[in-house]
């Protein structure tokens, strides 16, 4: 975290809500925290296949950790930066692409072979 963000975090006044540390959040939990209506969230849920709640025996939605910040990340790709819904989709693959694309190359593997 840069030093900016803990002097704004610690004056109050980051926009970004502090995740409590839980492993699991239900569905309305998500839309407090993250300021949006339930049926915005299983709306994405359709749209980005990042985003993926698993679901309790009971039905219930439950968002991990990662799905918070997926939500949050998109909530500010679509409201704040004015991406639409595909655009936003784009946007995600192509930052999840050199994350997937690094574990390929160079990991040593190729010297060894003979």
């Amino acid at each position: 975290m840069s030093a900016d963000k803990k002097k704004a975090r610690k004056a109050g006044t980051t926009d970004d809500p502090v995740i409590p540390d839980k492993l699991y959040f239900r569905i309305g939990e998500v839309a407090k925290l993250c300021k949006l209506p339930a049926y915005v969230l299983r709306f994405w849920e359709s749209e980005f296949p990042q985003l993926k709640p698993v679901k309790s025996s009971t039905g219930q939605r439950m968002y991990r950790q990662r799905d918070v910040e997926n939500v949050l990340h998109i909530k500010k790709l679509l409201y704040a930066e004015g991406f639409t819904i595909a655009g936003a989709r784009q946007q995600l693959k192509a930052e999840a692409k050199p994350a997937n694309g690094k574990s390929g190359e160079g990991d040593g593997e190729e010297w060894w072979t003979e």
